[in-house]
């Protein structure tokens, strides 16, 4: 009877020692399995798991992935993006309290093609609409729109020229600039760096050149206004109104007075040296114009 119970008694402490193993075990294997914890996990050190590894939330000093980091609700992955090697995809929006650095490229937009950029090197592609809230500086640019409310400053720094306030829509080409159509202004053009355009008032469609001009064709001054006039002079102590070819052998020069209608007649007006004006106009009379013209100091104008 003693030995029966010995031996009872050696059953019951093995069995104690058994059970602890064996439901050691099958948690050991079902947390290799699946894990779910119903409640926080906090740890003052490194946690690492080898699988997939989903959270509701979860906040870390430090995050690291060898594979990629998927952050907020599912969504249809962008082209590129292959759940390897280092990718980040956030599903709402994402802030950065420091700088945004890459060093290859960013892309704004779900879609569009960047056709001149090889997305390498820092480049920036935006698939609709850009608004800079302050100055744009770049080296080269290339558009098929670009609009500023501000000023467009084009190439290198120069001194700006009277007028130029960096407002207002102006625009600054510090090189040349090319025009594949024509270029219109509602005011005036002002060719030259400086001058005193004392004749004009700089609006309406005024041009303003402060040194030579030359045209390749015709200058036509008039079209349909009542009262038009060629002003050869202005502040110069000489000046002269040269009218032929000087370039060319047996060029022929004709100086054309008059207009189309027979009625109107053209009016040369001179000044003597003793200050006063002089006119002469022609009649319909052929054979006055043949003797000579008639000045008189009568106005014809």
């Amino acid at each position: 009877m003693k030995q029966n119970v010995s031996s009872i008694k050696s059953w019951i402490s093995l069995k104690q020692l058994i059970i602890p193993v064996i439901a050691a075990f099958f948690v050991a294997v079902t947390v290799y399995a699946t894990t779910t914890i119903g409640d926080n996990i906090s740890t003052g050190g490194t946690l690492a798991v080898t699988g997939l590894s989903t959270f509701a939330r979860a906040t870390s000093t430090s995050a690291t992935s060898t594979e990629y980091l998927y952050v907020g609700f599912d969504i249809t992955e962008p082209t590129g993006w292959d759940f390897s090697g280092g990718d980040l995809a956030v599903s709402g929006d994402a802030y950065f309290n420091n700088k945004a650095t890459s060093s290859a490229a960013f892309w704004v937009g779900s879609g569009g093609t960047p056709n001149w950029l090889n997305l390498g090197g820092g480049d920036l592609f935006v698939q609709d609409d850009t608004q800079i809230g302050d100055s744009l500086f770049s080296t080269h640019a290339s558009s098929t729109q670009a609009t500023t409310t501000d000023y467009l400053y084009v190439g290198f720094d120069i001194t700006e020229p009277t007028g130029w306030d960096f407002a207002g829509g102006d625009f600054l080409a510090s090189g040349d600039a090319y025009f594949n159509n024509k270029a219109t202004s509602s005011v005036a053009f002002w060719v030259g760096s400086g001058g005193t355009p004392n004749s004009l008032n700089l609006t309406g469609g005024d041009l303003f050149v402060q040194d030579d001009a030359q045209i390749g064709d015709a200058l036509t001054v008039g079209g349909t206004a009542t009262s038009t006039a060629l002003i050869v002079g202005g502040t110069a102590t000489t000046t002269k109104l040269i009218v032929g070819e000087r370039a060319a052998a047996n060029a022929t020069t004709t100086i054309v007075l008059g207009d189309l209608i027979a009625e109107s007649a053209p009016c040369i007006k001179l000044r003597t040296t003793a200050g006063e004006w002089v006119y002469s106009y022609p009649t319909s009379s052929a054979s006055m114009v043949l003797q000579g013209l008639v000045w008189t100091a009568d106005s014809c104008e």
